[in-house]
């Protein structure tokens, strides 16, 4: 049977097996109860489903997470976390099964056993921790110091979230000790800088304690940290005022204190930080046996301290792997580069945590800046130009080979960048290869630096980002697949057995959804002429500059395809009329004011073989999907709009609308069923050396 296993809050090591329906809650009416003052009467629901077990929220209040992320209600697997206020709870589907059936083997006792039994004391088990130290208290041969470890430890024991262990731990020992200040300070992950991380201190004037959270490094007598962390050894000091070293510059005299303790936390031989316990003047100076007894807190608490830290990472790194799941998935399910490399640089800074991240790709041998996030635009600038970061990426790129940098002046022997926070780095390369291939070709680099905790990168991050550009890769291999079957290669808009493709999707969406859908059919005006006067290569030069600038003209998603020769379609989805009729004026705007420099001379040319400049105009037509249109019903009316758009003048817009109510400015309504809106907004007059603009 499935059973519920609190891991951590008041009631570590309960197991709740779990019947059809079941209520978590403070409630004693609960299915299952739980003893923490921040949970609701009935806060939560686990109910059995035909696939499995389900938990769902109940108490809008107060928030249920699962594995970290808060839920409505979720499907649960074996291993899942379920945190309710300071309570955390790992759903088992192995239970322990009828407690009146056990799997042990158990010998037969014959009555001859019976009677020579060796057993000669009985006693109950402890019911619970105070009964423990009584009898360690009451016993006389037993030193009185055991039984406050046997408090302190189980005190600290049951406390897994670091935060809350360390204020345990000098809440814990600043009552023991009776001190004036305690506080506890822990090197970080390098091992190079202590950090203060809990503190709480005694108000001389009302006695007060106060949580002070982490003391300022000026506060904190550097002369004795470094005593500590040099031997190692645990420190007491009964008077400062007869020991030299305190007597000048920032020391603890300066305090006005009088005696401390300062005693090294020790894992495996190694110092991963410390406590101190200081005492004023007005107070019983610290004495050798405080030191011994603190010392003995000290082990306990390092044990605590590392035990909070492996499950810490644990967390994280389950996070990660979440996380790593879904970022993967998210760069597979984009077909355009630039959002696959988009992608690529916000997961490499958010599961790496970090305020920088850039993709750099190699183009006819040199290195251009695809993506970046945290660099102002001025970085973004000399990013690809820096000489020494293109000196690491291109190193990279030559190896196929990840590098990591801790420290670049220590390991490199380089001079640190002032543009950025830290001095560790992580270069990764792209390798641009489908599913199936074990080798291909290093297209890019993938950078990432400056940690919010200000640290170094670790081999954990070396595997995270090496999956993050791998999955890159081959999406970037799939996507230059997909656009060589759906991209003109000219034009570099979509094909048109694509633009078919994406019209008969958008139809069936906004029918669903309930949206307008327009349609812009676009035939650029007198193209014929521009190729017999400067030859075809001018029109190819003419053709990809308008798709360009059709891409720029509209939204991300809007679909611009190649129709035919020098006709071109624009798909704009949830696109009213107002709205679509602005933005085929924009684009017949910005063709009629592009200059399109054709880059080729012929003989007897008027320019003398220097390179001509045209303007191109077009002829648009809007139409809108109606109630019983299908693909070919809609293009066919975008067409006749474009037609009549072409025989009205050219270089204008026209809209068919079969309801007659859209009426734009400057139109006209025809007297048919049908209205043709008009527009005639040529205001460039003659353009350039192409007489039939």
């Amino acid at each position: 049977m499935p059973q519920l296993i609190i891991v951590e809050g008041p009631q570590r090591g309960r197991t709740f097996e779990l019947v059809r329906v079941n209520t978590l809650g403070s409630a004693p009416s609960n299915t299952v109860v739980l003893s923490d003052r921040r949970v609701a009467d009935v806060h939560a629901e686990i109910r059995q489903k035909k696939l499995g077990f389900e938990v769902r929220a109940v108490n809008v209040k107060g928030p249920v997470l699962l594995n970290g992320e808060q839920v409505r209600e979720a499907k649960l697997t074996h291993g899942d976390w379920i945190t309710i206020a300071d309570t955390a709870l790992v759903y088992s589907e192995d239970g322990g099964g009828d407690a009146s059936k056990t799997d042990y083997e158990v010998r037969t006792i014959d009555a001859d056993d019976l009677l020579t039994s060796q057993i000669r004391s009985r006693r109950k088990q402890y019911a619970d921790v105070d009964s423990v130290i009584d009898t360690l208290g009451h016993d006389r041969k037993t030193d009185p110091r055991l039984a406050t470890l046997f408090k302190v430890s189980n005190a600290i024991g049951e406390i897994l979230e670091k935060k809350r262990l360390l204020e345990k731990i000098v809440d814990v020992v600043f009552e023991l000790f009776r001190a004036d200040r305690c506080f506890v300070m822990l090197l970080d992950d390098a091992g190079r800088k202590l950090k203060p991380v809990a503190s709480q201190a005694r108000c001389h004037r009302t006695g007060d304690v106060v949580d002070e959270g982490a003391p300022a490094p000026g506060e904190i007598s550097r002369t004795i940290l470094k005593e500590v962390l040099h031997t190692r050894e645990a420190v007491l000091c009964t008077d400062v005022e007869d020991d030299a070293r305190f007597l000048s510059g920032q020391s603890i005299s300066d305090q006005g204190l009088r005696s401390f303790m300062c005693v090294p936390f020790l894992n495996r031989g190694t110092v991963t930080g410390l406590i101190q316990v200081n005492r004023s003047s007005d107070e019983r100076p610290c004495d050798e046996d405080d030191l011994d007894l603190l010392a003995a807190v000290a082990m306990q608490a390092a044990i605590a301290i590392e035990n909070a830290n492996a499950y810490q990472r644990r967390r994280e790194m389950n996070m990660t792997l979440r996380n790593l799941n879904r970022a993967t998935q998210r760069i597979s399910s984009y077909l355009e580069r630039h959002r696959i490399l988009e992608a690529l640089v916000k997961a490499a800074s958010a599961i790496l945590r970090c305020t920088k991240a850039s993709v750099l790709m190699l183009e006819h041998g040199r290195l251009k800046l695809e993506a970046a996030m945290g660099f102002s635009r001025e970085l973004k600038a000399t990013i690809a130009r820096d000489e020494m970061g293109s000196k690491f990426c291109r190193k990279v790129i030559e190896d196929q080979q990840p590098l990591l940098v801790t420290d670049v002046e220590k390991e490199l022997g380089a001079k640190a960048n002032r543009r950025y926070r830290t001095n560790s780095f992580l270069i990764v390369p792209i390798v641009s290869r489908t599913t199936d291939e074990t080798d291909g070709e290093c297209i890019g680099v993938v950078c990432v630096t400056d940690k919010f905790d200000s640290g170094a990168f670790s081999g954990n991050d070396v595997e995270v980002l090496s999956i993050l550009a791998s999955q890159t890769g081959i999406a970037l291999s799939n996507a230059d697949l997909y656009e060589r079957a759906t991209v003109d290669t000219l034009t570099r808009v979509f094909v048109r057995r694509h633009f078919y493709q994406r019209l008969d999707d958008s139809i069936r969406q906004a029918r669903s959804r309930k949206e307008p859908l327009a349609l812009l059919m676009l035939d650029l005006d007198h193209f014929k002429h521009t190729n017999d006067t400067y030859g075809h290569q001018a029109g190819d030069i003419v053709l990809k500059k308008v798709g360009m600038l059709l891409k720029k003209a509209v939204r991300p998603d809007d679909t611009v395809a190649r129709y035919g020769g020098e006709e071109f379609s624009v798909i704009l989805p949830n696109t009213d009329k107002g709205r679509a009729f602005k933005i085929a004026e924009r684009i017949r705007r910005a063709l009629a004011n592009e200059k399109i420099k054709l880059a080729v001379s012929f003989a007897g040319d008027a320019n003398n073989g220097d390179s001509p400049i045209v303007r191109k105009t077009a002829s648009i037509g809007v139409a809108f999907l109606g109630a019983l249109d299908g693909r070919e019903e809609l293009i066919k009316k975008a067409d006749k709009a474009c037609f009549r758009a072409k025989r009205g003048g050219r270089n204008r817009v026209e809209v068919w609308d079969e309801d007659g109510r859209f009426e734009p400015p400057s139109s006209s309504i025809s007297s048919s069923g049908a209205s043709i809106v008009g527009v005639d907004v040529d205001e460039t007059g003659a353009f350039g050396t192409d007489p039939g603009a």
